[in-house]
């Protein structure tokens, strides 16, 4: 992640391109002189409206406007929170690429003629040649009549994970068991090892969502990670059914060892390690146990926070609306109308909420009545009149809302995608779901991990006062062009 310069320095820096004195900065722009003299030292941050002001009377392009501004954050929060909620925000608005690209890798399994391969040389240099030879093995252990699994035991760096992956993905990647041990950080060694485990995260989110029980995480704590240069030997190592694979340290050197105790050895090991260590994540398809679960998690719950592309407009469907809607003949039907009615009351008793939602989603229910709340043929889309009463009570949500905030996001610096859903139940538990339009069902990540919770807990928190969303007078005037465009129609 590209590193700011401190704010003190960027500040110098702007004025003296500029050409202007202190002075004369200070008589220009209206701020006190002695407060731009202790900004640029570094012994006191100024108001931000100064900082607007003092950019404004700089002349900076609107680059280096918002470097300046965001240098200014970064001083104001501290660099670690600053970049924790860099990375929050990267993930969120790349998860459904992610999630993409991942999914672009994955081929319909083939017929291919798998040959026993024993190769005469044990230790293979150079990435192509390992590269060449990790996929002639997967080849092997996906399309061989009988499937082990892969256990991998690897670090993230020099990007050799996203190169494995890659790999998988164009064997019989949905077949193909995947068990993973992780090592998580409390401690970080150097500044470069903060934010470790939102950085893993990011790398195994895509295949969570696409794998989901086929891609098993097992999550560890280490009081300190080392420094790749640091490690010695072959720390990595990839299990087959019949060999081993030891990788060394920056991934370049690999040890292939095909002695059954060895290979049991190191087994025996991964089964150890997994034992002792935590699931990362649970995966759930089913809408009805994601509801129920859900339910579990906010009893007595203080706090809900979300991010999503649709208002939720769930709290305000009732039983008798929820039956008028659901299809009929649907599996679980009384079920699902129970379900809904609990949920919505529910809401209702948690204290502190936070919701945000993007104009596009607002948009689309408002013109389709196609709610995402409820999943792709489980509901009719809501008529006029249901639409102009679900937006009705949102507005009244927004404006009132006491300990509840409800804003719409400014995609323009915070796009998120229309198949990614975000939430946090009471500091307890982080929910990532994706909608499959190909499959037509959600997939939904549940992570307990503390660090990883508390990190997505203070980003939205942190970005319903930002810059990120609208105010609420902007919010609430959205609502009400989508209220007056729905009268029109229903008076028709």
């Amino acid at each position: 992640m590209l590193m700011l310069p401190p704010f003190s320095e960027l500040l110098k820096q702007y004025i003296q391109a500029s050409g202007v004195t202190v002075y004369q900065l200070a008589k220009i722009s209206g701020v006190n002189r002695t407060s731009i003299q202790k900004a640029i030292k570094g012994e006191r941050l100024p108001q931000i409206e100064s900082v607007k002001v003092l950019a404004s009377k700089l002349n900076l392009t609107a680059a280096e406007c918002e470097t300046l501004m965001e240098a200014y954050e970064m001083e104001c929060c501290g660099r670690n929170l600053y970049i924790q909620r860099k990375y929050v925000k990267y993930l969120i608005e790349s998860m459904a690429l992610f999630y993409d690209r991942a999914k672009m890798a994955v081929c319909v399994r083939q017929s291919v003629e798998v040959q026993l391969i024993r190769p005469k040389r044990k230790v293979f240099t150079g990435e192509y040649t390992i590269g060449c030879l990790l996929e002639t093995f997967l080849k092997r252990e996906a399309y061989g009549r009988e499937h082990r699994g892969i256990c991998l035991s690897i670090t993230f760096a020099h990007g050799f994970y996203d190169r494995f992956m890659s790999l998988i993905g164009e064997m019989d990647f949905r077949e193909l068991e995947i068990r993973q041990i992780i090592d998580f950080v409390k401690t970080p060694v150097s500044m470069e090892r903060d934010n470790q485990n939102l950085r893993v995260l990011t790398k195994i989110v895509p295949y969570l969502l696409i794998r989901g029980e086929g891609y098993r995480v097992y999550q560890r704590y280490v009081n300190i990670l080392e420094d790749d240069g640091c490690r010695i030997g072959f720390p990595n190592s990839i299990l087959f059914s019949d060999y081993v694979f030891l990788l060394s340290a920056d991934f370049k050197t690999v040890y292939l060892e095909e002695n059954m105790e060895v290979v049991k050895f190191y087994r025996d090991s991964f089964e150890h390690q997994a034992e002792q260590a935590v699931n990362l994540f649970k995966h759930s398809v089913d809408v009805i146990a994601m509801g129920e679960h859900f339910m579990r998690c906010d009893e007595a719950g203080n706090s809900l926070f979300w991010i999503e592309e649709q208002p939720c407009f769930i709290p305000m469907c009732r039983e008798e609306l929820v039956r008028k809607v659901l299809m009929e003949g649907l599996p679980y039907r009384e079920q699902a109308v129970e379900l809904v009615d609990k949920r919505s009351r529910q809401f209702y008793d948690i204290k502190n909420k936070i919701g945000l939602f993007t104009e596009e989603g607002l948009a689309e229910f408002a013109s389709t009545g196609v709610l995402k709340d409820i999943p792709v043929g489980y509901a009719r889309p809501f008529t006029s009149e249901e639409r102009l009463c679900l937006l009705e009570n949102l507005y009244e949500e927004v404006a009132g809302g006491e300990g509840e905030v409800l804003r719409m996001i400014n995609t323009r610096l915070f796009p998120i995608s229309r198949h990614i859903s975000v939430s946090v139940h009471s500091m307890k538990e982080l929910s990532l779901y994706l909608f499959d339009e190909d499959e037509a069902r959600y997939h939904c990540i549940e992570i307990e991990e503390y660090t990883l919770v508390h990190a997505f807990y203070d980003f939205i928190k942190y970005a319903a006062q930002s810059k990120y969303v609208c105010s609420k007078m902007d919010t609430l005037s959205a609502i009400q062009f989508y209220i007056e465009k729905l009268k029109i129609e229903v008076q028709k």
